[in-house]
């Protein structure tokens, strides 16, 4: 077996050498030096003769400085060849594979005349034999060798753009994933708040009802308190009827201390009274504020809502706009101080006004963008109008602002300034 073919001077190759191995395919493209490897083959492996054709084409394609030199593994195995054995034994020229018969033709070898017997003694035609190694071999049949390569590396392109949309969607689901987490989390921290403002909200009902106790208590005993007086004073008043007239004075100052009792009596039950209906009120008051925890619920996470839309909006695609950009930025920071001024108002409450700062917060940064760019904005400015209409609409839909007979109480005692303030902005946003 050749391990190593040598090129010490031959065509393009200066002082290269080329591992072999039991089977080595050297490919690549026109005049990359594949027939100068071939021939450097020829040149090691036969005896020179300088008056066959073979050995012309080299010298007039090479010349006579030529150098090749075989390093065969064992030493001793390299066989004793001449042109036209290794021609039939080893070449395929042109694309065409054949089985030399040449029956004894001029220049043909002994090889090739005991390959051609042996076949016909095998029952075998090496007429056949070249046609069915023909159409293997070649590049026009349909089913060739060449052709399914061709097939498998059209199809292996095809597996490479497959590879790459795959691997961009694999990147665009570990970004959303990573989103997602972040949204867990900050889920986690808005759900630890809600736990507080429970623990909180249970405490003051315990509260609330250790002083609703408390005040029944005093206030029973001083009702038993002036019954007893009242009953000691009619006992009283029994052991004394048959006074005579000149126990008048005793029984006024008597009486006088019956009606004192009989006061205090009335007094004590109408204290109780009052502080009954002040625990009934604290019950409904109780009662009112977990449907205004709820409410502060929804309107906490419609604001949520509202700040990432509002993001992303902001964040949007650019397009060539022709507007001024202090008139963007202005309306952009008025549209949103707006929206940030009505769920402020409309809410009434710290999650209310958390949620209009973080809205106010979002409009700034979207006009800051808007505006910054030359020639390019985000949004023209009745888009951006239009947007934060349909928030302020989504607002009242999530949240319930307008619809609520109390809300719309609690607005009717809004003073004239904030209904003034409403009317104002709802042309704007209309507009």
């Amino acid at each position: 077996m050749i391990a190593r073919l040598r090129l010490i001077n031959f065509g393009k190759f200066r002082g290269r050498d080329l591992e072999l191995g039991p089977f080595t395919i050297v490919h690549g493209a026109n005049e990359a030096g594949k027939t100068t490897v071939f021939d450097a083959i020829f040149e090691s492996l036969c005896r020179r003769n300088d008056t066959r054709s073979a050995w012309k084409r080299l010298l007039e394609r090479y010349g006579d400085e030529r150098q090749a030199a075989a390093v065969w593994q064992p030493e001793d195995a390299k066989p004793s060849l001449d042109d036209a054995e290794f021609l039939e034994i080893f070449a395929i020229r042109g694309g065409e594979a054949g089985v030399r018969a040449l029956s004894g033709d001029k220049g043909g070898s002994a090889w090739s005349a005991a390959a051609e017997n042996a076949l016909l003694n095998a029952g075998l035609n090496p007429a056949r034999l070249a046609d069915a190694l023909s159409a293997r071999t070649s590049t026009a049949a349909r089913d060739s060798f060449n052709a399914r390569l061709k097939k498998l590396k059209s199809r292996s392109a095809e597996d490479s753009l497959r590879l790459g949309e795959l691997e961009a969607k694999r990147e665009a689901i570990f970004a959303a994933e990573r989103h997602s987490a972040e949204l867990e989390d900050e889920i986690a921290i808005r759900r630890a708040e809600l736990g507080t403002l429970n623990k909180k909200l249970a405490d003051l009902k315990a509260k609330i009802d250790e002083l609703s106790g408390a005040c029944r208590l005093k206030d029973a005993l001083e009702g038993v308190k002036a019954v007893r007086e009242l009953k000691e004073a009619r006992e009283s008043l029994e052991i004394r009827k048959d006074f005579a007239k000149n126990e008048i004075g005793a029984y006024r100052a008597l009486k006088e201390r019956e009606n004192e009792a009989i006061g205090r009596a009335l007094s004590a039950a109408a204290s109780l009274r009052g502080k009954e209906e002040a625990a009934a009120a604290l019950k409904k008051a109780v009662a009112d504020l977990e449907s205004r925890e709820a409410a502060l619920r929804v309107r906490r996470e419609t604001a949520e809502s509202l700040k990432a839309k509002l993001a992303a909006y902001a964040s949007g695609p650019d397009q060539i706009v022709l507007v001024s950009h202090l008139p963007t930025r202005a309306a952009v920071w008025f549209a949103g101080a707006a929206l940030a001024a009505f769920v402020a108002w409309s809410g009434g409450n710290t999650a209310a006004y958390i949620a209009s700062a973080f809205i106010f917060a979002g409009a700034a940064w979207a006009g800051v963008k808007i505006s910054m760019k030359p020639m390019l904005a985000g949004h023209r400015p009745e888009e951006v109008t239009q947007f934060i209409a349909g928030l302020a609409a989504e607002w009242k839909a999530g949240t319930g602002a307008v619809s609520s007979p109390t809300r719309k109480r609690r607005i009717s005692r809004r003073p004239g300034r904030w209904r003034r303030g409403e009317r104002k902005w709802r042309r704007q946003t209309a507009g």
